[in-house]
């Protein structure tokens, strides 16, 4: 509770990983947000819908990136991150 207050008073806004298929080796993000114990946690599911955290790969390549680091870490890995994840990451909703 107390990182969350800190995330809303600084504006970091919604957080992120992104964990990788074990099967089809394409990475996918995740909404996070930090625990009571101050840990990293993803949703059950990315962004897309198309996963379970539970087919994740070994160790997450980022965890708990604001929007514009998910973006950039995003780019970094070009092609090997779900499509519809990105166009999600991208899509502004109207209030």
């Amino acid at each position: 509770m107390f990182r969350e207050l800190i995330n809303i008073v600084d504006g970091i806004g919604t957080l992120y990983g992104l964990k990788k298929h074990k099967e089809s080796e394409e990475f996918h993000l995740f909404k996070a947000k930090y625990n009571n114990k101050d840990k990293c946690e993803a949703d059950p599911k990315p962004i897309c819908t198309k996963m379970r955290k539970g087919d994740a790969a070994g160790k997450d390549k980022f965890s708990c990136k604001n929007e514009d680091e998910a973006r950039m870490e995003c780019a970094r890995e070009g092609r090997a991150v779900c499509g519809n994840c990105v166009i999600r990451l991208y899509t502004t909703y109207p209030d």
